[in-house]
């Protein structure tokens, strides 16, 4: 019997990975992520998916597979049986989720909760953190949700009676499950009515003894992981997003070691950066240098440092520069809850307070969720205020990004400040507009910004000024990186997912003469392999 495997998403784009893998009655889920490439042809901030239709807009717009037996019962407006009548039936043993990025776990939110979720710890402590402190949103219940109910005209809300439901996460056996993580798990500071809480399982099921493997990688969110299963045509490995040039490179290393050693008969791996393109490649370490020579530069003024929210290596490196220079890094209580988190798994963690250098910004509201007014009650000692960091300018690097730039009039940050952006690479015609709307406020205050990409008058590109390369080191490895990683597994196939279109050539032609098969699915199409 042939093992066969569908990519509904990642499939010639980069993220939203969707992947059922299927051995006779076993079926995996590769991550069930939000496809935002596919998500941004249609919708926007103010134009989304009808929560009061279920499933409906998102199996219309090509988001989820148009599969019964995936999802949850709540979601299924009447609609979804007369639009799609003939959906095939497919039930699966779980999702192996590789990250807590959206683009890989967000539709979690939409899977049925018998459906278990087989993570790191530390990837289902961050996915909690990240829900806990976002506004209630069906695209983003990723660890628990509020059942839907049919109120007028079939359209449906959130059912009064019902008690939300958290889902079940299974963590490797030799996972260190603490108290704290245990108490972390079972709180909901969140919630306004009772929830049915699911206690973390261990699965034994995950040692190299067994069926299906896990093992740690590097990435720029932690927790990040590559998933093996074993398969009566071999071994079928997913790489996750990857890298081998930040803290955790060693890992990805002992992954790939491991999984030489059982000789895949397929691989899956991303190729966000393959081609490689004309940009260089930087390390974390790079980071920190650079960052620091810009750093020292500033006389007096405000220095922002703008990253990725859950780049927790990258905010541990402004915290050392920070310390080093003399200065107090200025994090949101978002960003201190997600720390906490991950403290129940690492105390060795920084928590806010003056004697770690690490101050909490008490953003002026006029209302509270329950989570933040417990951040502000417990680091009340490390809280600084507008006014304070207005008038002690000298003394801070703030961790902000262009939606909190609305606190700038209040700030007044003097002539020459300098914003440093140490973000994401992906600088396409969306990000494009982010651009041009931070560039204004940057010379609306006469700020200096460092890293900030500029549009070239004559190209109309947006690029890095080759001065002010370095600031960010990507979450995925180098097209090069990633060929040597293929040459060293040896897959019988490689299927390229989270990559574009021309990935495949750049494969193809760097694997010539290693027997190595490279394929590049198309959304939805089934491959079989024996």
């Amino acid at each position: 019997m042939a093992v066969r495997i569908t990519v509904y998403g990642g499939a010639r784009q980069v993220g939203g990975n969707q992947v059922l893998v299927e051995d006779g009655p076993a079926r995996w889920l590769f991550d069930f992520g939000i496809p935002f490439h596919q998500w941004g042809k249609f919708y926007e901030e103010y134009l989304q998916p009808r929560k009061a239709f279920g499933l409906l807009d998102f199996l219309t717009m090509g988001l989820v597979p148009p599969v019964k037996g995936l999802y949850r019962p709540d979601l299924e407006h009447p609609l979804v049986g007369q639009v799609f009548p003939d959906r095939p039936t497919v039930e699966v043993q779980g999702v192996l989720l590789s990250h807590a990025h959206l683009d890989h776990s967000g539709y979690i939110s939409l899977l049925h909760p018998d459906i278990p979720v087989y993570a790191t710890l530390t990837t289902a402590v961050l996915a909690k953190a990240i829900q806990d402190t976002s506004r209630g949103d069906i695209e983003r219940e990723v660890v628990y949700y509020t059942p839907q109910a049919p109120k007028r005209d079939d359209l449906l809300t959130n059912d009064p009676d019902a008690s939300a439901v958290q889902r079940q996460f299974v963590v490797p056996a030799d996972a260190p499950l603490t108290d704290a993580a245990r108490r972390f798990w079972g709180q909901s500071l969140w919630a306004r009515k009772s929830m049915k809480h699911t206690t973390l399982q261990t699965a034994s099921a995950l040692d190299k003894k067994h069926a299906v493997r896990c093992w740690p990688v590097d990435h720029s969110v932690p927790g990040a992981c590559a998933w093996a299963v074993e398969t009566s045509a071999g071994w079928v490995a997913y790489t996750g997003d990857i890298r081998r040039h930040g803290a955790r490179a060693q890992d990805t290393q002992r992954f790939l070691d491991d999984l030489a050693q059982l000789r895949p008969r397929v691989l899956l791996c991303e190729g966000t950066r393959a081609p490689p393109g004309s940009r260089p490649s930087f390390t974390e370490s790079d980071v920190a240098q650079r960052a620091r020579e810009h750093l020292k530069s500033v006389q007096g003024g405000l220095v922002f440092a703008d990253f990725g929210p859950r780049n927790v290596e990258r905010l541990l490196i402004f915290h050392a520069l920070a310390r080093d220079l003399g200065r107090q890094l200025v994090i949101f209580p978002k960003d201190a809850y997600l720390l906490d988190a991950l403290r129940t798994l690492d105390p060795s963690l920084p928590a806010p307070g003056p004697e770690t250098g690490i101050r909490l910004y008490a953003e002026p509201k006029i209302r509270q969720d329950a989570w933040e007014q417990d951040i502000r009650q417990r680091y009340e000692s490390a809280l600084v205020t507008p006014k304070d960091v207005h008038q002690n300018q000298e003394a801070f690097i703030l961790c902000f990004s262009l939606l909190d730039l609305n606190d700038l009039p209040t700030l007044r940050p003097r002539p020459g400040s300098l914003y440093l952006y140490s973000s994401h690479e992906a600088f396409d015609e969306e990000s494009g507009l982010d651009f041009d709307r931070l560039l204004n406020w940057l010379q609306h205050f006469q700020m200096r910004p460092v890293g900030v990409p500029q549009r070239g008058r004559a190209t109309g590109l947006w690029l890095i000024p080759p001065e002010e390369e370095g600031l960010h080191a990507s979450g995925h490895a180098s097209g090069s990186d990633l060929v040597d990683m293929v040459r060293q597994v040896r897959p019988r196939t490689l299927l390229l997912v989270h990559a574009q279109p021309e990935a495949y050539d750049y494969f193809v032609e760097h694997l010539s003469g290693t027997g190595i098969e490279v394929l590049m699915p198309r959304h939805g199409h089934t491959l079989e392999f024996a």
